[in-house]
């Protein structure tokens, strides 16, 4: 047995790394964890015992980190061009005689008769065909 690639497992064989050797014997053909242990031991008991590390869940936290660095990096590039854009098609599209109360970024705008919302509609339609003018 060369010490310097192989380690000695449970079983007094010379296996492959120190984590394929204790993970699954593969001299014998059988892990070395009963059923028992490989039912209610926690991963992180397994790897203290058997040196088995808990790849699920070293990715998952991998996974969680990625995901909330790129979501953070998304957010502060894309929401204030969205909130321009937003208020750019309002100052473009909204008419001035609409009522309207604005509650922090959001913006509502009061239309309560069928002739408000005709003339609101032609002018988002006239609006709309004179960007290109």
């Amino acid at each position: 047995c060369d010490l310097n690639d192989l380690t000695m497992c449970r079983h007094l064989h010379c296996c492959p790394g120190r984590w394929a050797g204790c993970s699954r014997c593969f001299h014998i053909g059988r892990s070395p964890m009963s059923a028992w242990e490989r039912l209610k031991l926690s991963p992180f008991q397994k790897w203290k015992i058997y040196g088995l590390p808990p790849w699920k869940f070293f990715l998952s936290l991998i996974l969680i980190i990625s995901t909330t660095v790129t979501i953070y990096e998304l957010s502060a590039t894309i929401t204030p061009y969205q909130r321009a854009q937003a208020e750019n098609w309002e100052e473009m599209l909204v008419p001035d005689s609409i009522d309207s109360v604005t509650s922090g970024s959001r913006t509502t705008y009061y239309i309560y008769t069928v002739d408000d919302f005709m003339s609101s509609l032609s002018q988002y339609v006239s609006t709309y065909y004179g960007l290109n003018e």
